[in-house]
């Protein structure tokens, strides 16, 4: 998936993809490797499964996240 805005991931969505947009909120579940040109934002109810590429990173408390974080200017 790749979009040249924001991309938001609704709370009970599935995703099994790689994405790639300029800011990205995650409430459901994601199963791939993100990428951001601003910034991801997971949710308390939000699950990221993959690596993450970004230059800021959001991690609500109750959310969960497997994977790398690579951090960009």
């Amino acid at each position: 998936i790749q979009s040249n805005s924001d991309l938001m991931i609704s709370e009970h969505a599935r995703v099994e993809a790689d994405i790639t947009a300029d800011r990205i909120v995650i409430k459901g579940s994601v199963t791939g490797n993100v990428t951001a040109v601003s910034s991801i934002h997971i949710f308390p109810t939000g699950k990221l499964t993959g690596d993450i590429t970004a230059s800021e990173v959001i991690l609500d408390s109750g959310s969960f996240f497997s994977g790398a974080c690579t951090m960009t200017n």
